[in-house]
């Protein structure tokens, strides 16, 4: 009788449980958390890569005094100043950073469909005469196929 060798019939056991396990794990649940992850990372570098605005810089002061005839002085917005005040004196830049969000995942048979979109934010340049940047949305596709994975769902 022919010897092959010794087999360690443990080890064929934990390896048939750890099969086990694996084949009773929700298929749909997994591939919705990891098409999650996806999104999560590509919104990650979506945000990093959307460009904050910052107030302009003005070569002028924003003030000017001015010295009566009677002697007194008197403190004057420059018209940079005036710009500066009525546009930009509360604006807070990243607005649109801030509106990029996640959907919910979608599954169109074997297609699970993740949307990182802008939620309703706009944004316009000082002139009026240039848009801000125009990005609807972004679409990750999962696509499972079942006669590779042997998976059938």
């Amino acid at each position: 009788m022919a010897r092959w060798g010794k087999c360690e019939v443990k080890e064929l056991e934990r390896l048939n449980e750890r099969l086990e396990q694996l084949s009773s794990v929700d298929f749909d649940t997994f591939c919705r958390e990891v098409a999650n992850e996806i999104a999560a990372r590509l919104l990650a570098k979506v945000k990093k890569r959307t460009p904050v605005g910052v107030v302009p810089k003005f070569d002028e002061p924003k003030t000017v005094k001015v010295q009566g005839a009677s002697g007194k002085s008197k403190t004057f917005l420059t018209r940079s100043g005036a710009i500066r005040d009525k546009y930009w004196s509360g604006y807070k830049g990243g607005t649109l950073r801030d509106a990029w969000t996640i959907l919910p995942v979608e599954k169109h048979g074997d297609q699970y469909l993740v949307t990182v979109a802008l939620a309703n934010a706009v944004q316009i340049s000082a002139d009026d005469t240039q848009t801000g940047i125009f990005a609807c949305s972004t679409r990750v596709r999962l696509e499972s196929d079942s006669r590779k994975s042997g998976n059938h769902f």
